[in-house]
Formats: structure tokens, sequence, C-alpha cells
């Protein structure tokens, strides 16, 4: 369904291609949070959210990413965990197990899960703004592509370079 709706590139146009993939994450949580909610799974949350935001952060350019791929995949799973309700197998897991009345299932079960969300979608932010290995890679991507851009006849100079100069007898 996703590559059929085109959804991905969709909102990939609509967003722009200078976006700065910091904004994913918080894209990525509130749409799998939104799926999950309406729909009832996190797994199918999750899958949809991948099949969205997977495509956009490959199609970036390396120098745009500044954080690893594991930290939007986290992003995707801390969006599955909020309002878990009456349409998710879970909620009612929870309900009946426990002995808890749908009221309380929604006081307790549905507000930890929330919270456990957001603060997971909190530490994920800091951690990819902090991610220094991702960062190192962008400057090197970076200096690479400042490097081709001025000499585009870089690899026939280097070519010539690695033969050895000929010796006068």
């Amino acid at each position: 369904i996703l590559l059929q709706t085109g959804i991905g590139p969709h909102l990939q146009s609509k967003m722009g291609s200078n976006v700065d993939a910091i904004w994913l994450l918080p894209l990525a949580f509130i749409l799998t949070t939104v799926i999950r909610a309406a729909q009832g799974s996190a797994t199918v949350a999750m899958i949809t959210a991948v099949g969205i935001f997977g495509s956009m952060f490959t199609s970036m350019d390396a120098a745009s990413k500044s954080y690893h791929a594991v930290y939007l995949a986290l992003a995707i799973g801390c969006g599955s965990k909020p309002l878990p309700w009456m349409n998710d197998s879970g909620f009612w897991v929870i309900s009946k197990m426990s002995g808890m009345t749908e009221k309380e299932t929604l006081q307790t079960f549905t507000a930890c899960l929330s919270v456990m969300g957001v603060v997971g979608i909190i530490i994920t932010i800091i951690g990819a703004n902090f991610d220094e290995e991702a960062r190192e890679q962008q400057r090197i991507n970076e200096r690479h592509r400042r490097q081709a851009a001025r000499r585009p006849d870089q690899p026939a100079q280097d070519a010539q370079r690695a033969e050895p100069p000929a010796q006068a007898d």
C-alpha cells in the first residue's frame, strides 16, 4: 500500500530536500503515534512509519545525515508506545489479566506507556544531537565533496602522480 500510494516521496517533496535530518525524528514519532492510536497495533504503526521515513532517510545525501539510522528506528519505536486504548489488543490483555476496569487501565497503562514514549523520544533526540561519530563522518563527507567540487580533474592528476618519473642517464 505504501508503494502504491507513494506517501514517502510525497512527504519528502513537501518537506523539501534541504530539511535538517533531526526533524525526521519528531515527525516519525508523531506519525507512528497517530497511526497506532487510529489503528491499534504498535507493530503495524512501526512498519508503516519505517516504510515512509526509512526511504526519506536513505535518500538524503550523506552530508545532511547528522545521526545514525538507529536513532530514526528508536524514534519510531518510541512513537509506537503512546496512546494504547480500547482498539489495542495489549490494552485488553493488561486490563483483563490485572483485573482492572477499562477506566483504570486507561488511567494507568495508557498513561504509563505514553510517558514512556515521550521520555524515549526526548532522550533519542538528545542522543542524536550528540552523536559524534555521525558528525565526524558528516565532516569527512563534506570535506570530500568540497574537494571534488574544486578539482573535477583530480583522478587524472592522481594517475599522473602515481607514475614514477623517468630517470635520465
